[in-house]
């Protein structure tokens, strides 16, 4: 395996990390059945079984609220 990087992999740097820094911060929907698809490929991929439901929240906020909740129940 090389140690270092090519000047020409150097010069594809800055293309990488405006991608996926556009990636990152994009607040599209998401298109949900083609995300599972890709789940489920990527746990039998894996060998494991994919997740019987999925879960989906309007963002993180909403989850950690509805989990705090499941917990205080539990509790």
């Amino acid at each position: 395996m090389p140690e270092q990087l090519t000047t020409e992999q150097v010069s594809r740097i800055p293309g990488f990390i405006e991608k996926w820094t556009k990636i990152g911060l994009c607040c599209e929907p998401v298109d949900r059945p083609r995300a599972e698809a890709a789940i489920d490929k990527l746990y039998l991929n894996c060998g494991s079984e994919p997740p019987s439901k999925i879960i989906w929240y309007n963002n993180p906020l909403t989850m950690c609220a509805e989990h705090k909740k499941k917990l205080e129940i539990m509790l």
